[in-house]
């Protein structure tokens, strides 16, 4: 479990659930005292470009 605290109004604790350094994670919101928080999920790629960048989506 991850806490977390957004610009000191959103407070919610996450779950992860995917992490593979590098390529991708993912988690969930377990908890928040914000509706609508309460029920996300997140996946985020990650892509190195040739530039050194990297592509996130």
């Amino acid at each position: 479990m991850r806490y977390l605290r957004l610009c000191r109004v959103v407070r919610a604790r996450e779950a992860l659930l995917v992490r593979d350094p590098g390529e991708r994670f993912a988690y969930r919101v377990h908890e928040a005292n914000v509706r609508g928080v309460a029920a996300m999920m997140e996946r985020w790629t990650l892509v190195p470009l040739a530039d050194g960048r990297t592509r996130v989506s």
